[in-house]
């Protein structure tokens, strides 16, 4: 399969090959969650620009950067679906169940390797997988 980003990632395809299961698990949930509560906060501003008859040029901006950074992410999950599709994993094999949005459980398996649960994030560990 040739998969051909659009957006500037921290790994390439070809490195996401080489991540451990658990690991490429793990970024997915943390990607998810982010792009979660990154299209809660653009219900929010796009509310706030529907509902005002001059809405802050900064609110438009930051609505605007969020559809990239959500188009980016969701790309990189799509990478690291890849990633685990080579391994003969399906696309869904792993998936968030906990009921707390903010901290998602996730198992990624061949059959029955498990995945401990995420620890919510920091706005300081916002940077995702370092390479």
């Amino acid at each position: 399969m040739f998969f051909q980003p659009k957006h500037s990632h921290p790994f390439s395809i070809s490195e996401a090959l080489t991540f451990d299961t658990p690991v490429i698990a793990e970024e997915i949930a943390r990607l998810e969650n982010s792009l979660q509560l990154l299209k809660e906060t653009q219900l929010m501003l796009n509310e706030d620009i529907e509902s005002s008859t001059s809405p802050d040029p900064d609110v438009i901006l930051a609505f605007e950067e969020n559809k990239i950074v959500i188009e980016s992410q969701e790309e990189r999950i799509r990478m690291l679906e890849i990633a685990l599709q080579d391994r003969g994993l399906r696309s869904g094999h792993y998936t968030s169940t906990s009921p707390d949005t903010h901290k998602p459980a996730v198992s990624a398996t061949t059959e029955t390797v498990g995945v401990r649960e995420s620890e919510p994030m920091s706005e300081e560990d916002n940077e995702g997988l370092h390479l």
